[in-house]
């Protein structure tokens, strides 16, 4: 079933850095088929603070 199946996020151009893209990206992601569970995640850069960090963990966005 591949429902049961991991996927993992496309090279995004350009890349997810925020909470904020990160939150519409999975709601366009939603639209799209809602039974399935995606988790996001942050493009890791130099640009990427503590703080965006802890607003990403906080709204239940992912790190690898």
């Amino acid at each position: 079933m591949l429902s049961n199946l991991p996927f993992a996020q496309p090279n995004l151009k350009p890349p997810v850095t925020t909470t904020e893209q990160a939150l519409a990206y999975k709601a366009e992601l939603q639209k799209i088929d809602p039974n399935v569970e995606y988790l996001m995640t942050l493009y890791l850069s130099p640009d990427l603070t503590p703080d965006e960090v802890r607003n990403a963990k906080k709204a239940g966005i992912v790190g690898s």
